[in-house]
Parts: structure tokens; C-alpha cells; sequence
């Protein structure tokens, strides 16, 4: 089983997720948090999952995605953990906020 580190800023974007939609549906909050909390922890078993972006140059710089609901969740493969950097909506422009 591989380690997985979450970092600040993905924490930060999970916790904006969170109260952005609370304020609109708590419910819906609460399933979508719980949707990507599920996913990292598949990265634990399964480091090797997920699909890779459409921008090139995230491709080289070893992103992988993995998806909850309509949120994208990045993550790239260290030697001794696989990180999870950022959590976006999938509408946005993930290629210019992650470079």
C-alpha cells in the first residue's frame, strides 16, 4: 500500500468545494466531499489509476486525474507516495491553474 500526502492547497480547494456548495445544499456537499475522499483513498490500493490530462505539458510533468462527481482530482506519483495536489471543478481551466 502506497502513502498518500494531500496537499494544502488541494486541501484549501476541497474545503472551498465544500462550503460553496453547502451554502447551496448540504447535502450535496457532504456526498460530494465524501466522493472525493473516496477516491484518494483508492490511490492508496491502486496508485496506478486514473486517466491522463489533455494538456501535454501536464502529461510530462506526470499528472494523473481522477474524477468525483464534477470535480477533477490531481495527483502525481513520487518515489515514496503518490500526492494529491489539486481538487477543481472540471469546467474549469484546470491546464492554466495547475501549471
Amino acid at each position: 500500500m502506497k502513502k498518500v500526502k494531500v496537499t494544502q492547497t488541494a486541501r484549501e480547494d476541497m474545503r472551498d468545494i465544500v462550503t460553496n456548495l453547502a451554502n447551496m445544499d448540504l447535502t450535496a456537499a457532504v456526498n460530494v466531499l465524501n466522493a472525493i475522499d473516496e477516491k484518494i483513498e483508492l490511490l492508496k490500493h491502486s496508485p496506478n489509476i486514473g486517466f491522463l490530462p489533455k494538456d501535454d505539458i501536464l502529461v510530462n510533468k506526470g499528472y494523473k486525474l481522477l474524477t468525483a462527481y464534477n470535480y477533477l482530482i490531481f495527483h502525481v506519483e513520487l518515489v515514496d507516495c503518490i500526492e494529491v495536489r489539486y481538487v477543481i471543478h472540471g469546467s474549469c481551466d484546470y491546464a492554466g491553474l495547475v501549471k
